[in-house]
């Protein structure tokens, strides 16, 4: 696992790739939603994942991508999908 360039405790670091004129960072965060925003049921199944990209500030003159796997979740008491925050 590569070391936390970004800085931020709250998301681990899965992969950094690098081409000639980009870096691609790929991380997901730590904690995953223990309720429902909905109805604070902690009744939660895996719904899928999504991916959110962030543009960054260049980094050693490269373009920086930041690629958040935000896990999506369903929620058994009231049938409602969320994305963790």
């Amino acid at each position: 696992m590569p070391a936390n360039i970004l800085n931020l405790p709250q998301y681990r670091v899965l992969r950094v790739e690098e081409s000639d004129h980009d870096y691609r960072i790929t991380a997901e965060p730590v904690e995953v939603a223990s309720s429902c925003p909905h109805c604070q049921s902690d009744r939660l199944t895996s719904w899928g994942t999504r991916e959110q990209v962030f543009k960054d500030l260049p980094l050693h003159g490269k373009r920086v991508g930041i690629g958040i796997d935000t896990k999506r979740l369903r929620c058994q008491a009231c049938g409602k999908t969320f994305s963790q925050a």
